[in-house]
């Protein structure tokens, strides 16, 4: 909880006064993703053993810083800027999928989920995204099949997975830093499916609370005029 109640803090700084309600709701979401891809491209960069895996890095990183630099500038945040971001975050997403699908490394597509997450709660079409992810689910699982040339594009010495077989008895153990990327992508799938998922629920409950204070008020209202015969 103290995680959420910093993050409470870190968002007074990008909020205006002139911010309906929809505009802060999409701040809430859209931050927290852009203060956490910097640490996952951290990760990335750290680990990367290709040039597409060190540019699908470095890429969502200078997106986020500019992205937090812009919203902290102008206090807007546009629903073009945000589909704009996202599919950059999901283009990222799937290629490193790809590339981690080729070298047998954890798969990355669960973070599309948070992807799609953030679009519902931030009330913007989810349709697109969905369908990419299933294209890309199914064009990795095809190339494992028939293995058409799609995970050769990675291909290092000649060996794609040279880790899993360097030793007598595969699969080979890992590398710390390759254990802790695929931990550090867990953890932040969970933490961002929680942080939205707990967003909504607040936003359902303090909604329904309106809506009771309402008919509340409404029947007090009608008592008063059958009180007062009008």
């Amino acid at each position: 909880m103290v995680l959420f109640s910093r993050m409470e803090c870190l968002l007074k700084h990008f909020r205006s006064e002139k911010d309906t309600p929809l505009d802060a709701t999409r701040k809430e979401i859209i931050i927290p993703a852009a203060t956490a891809v910097p640490l996952l491209a951290v990760v990335g960069i750290v680990t990367s053993q290709t040039p597409l895996y060190l540019v699908t890095a470095i890429v969502p990183l200078c997106a986020s810083i500019y992205s937090l630099a812009y919203i902290w500038w102008t206090k807007t945040l546009t629903p073009s800027f945000i589909i704009i971001l996202c599919s950059l975050y999901m283009t990222t997403i799937h290629l490193v999928d790809l590339v981690s699908a080729s070298l047998l490394r954890e798969r990355l597509w669960p973070m599309s989920i948070v992807i799609i997450d953030m679009l519902l709660c931030c009330r913007l079409p989810t349709a697109p995204f969905v369908v990419s992810v299933i294209a890309c689910i199914t064009t990795i699982s095809v190339e494992s099949h028939l293995r058409f040339g799609l995970f050769d594009l990675e291909q290092r010495d000649g060996d794609i997975c040279s880790h899993c077989t360097s030793c007598d008895t595969p699969p080979c153990p890992r590398s710390f830093i390759s254990i802790l990327e695929g931990q550090c992508t867990s953890i932040a799938v969970f933490l961002l499916d929680y942080y939205y998922t707990r967003s909504f629920s607040k936003g359902l409950i303090a909604e329904k609370e309106k809506l009771e204070k309402s008919v509340n008020l409404a029947e007090a209202i009608i008592s008063c005029m059958v009180d007062f015969d009008l």
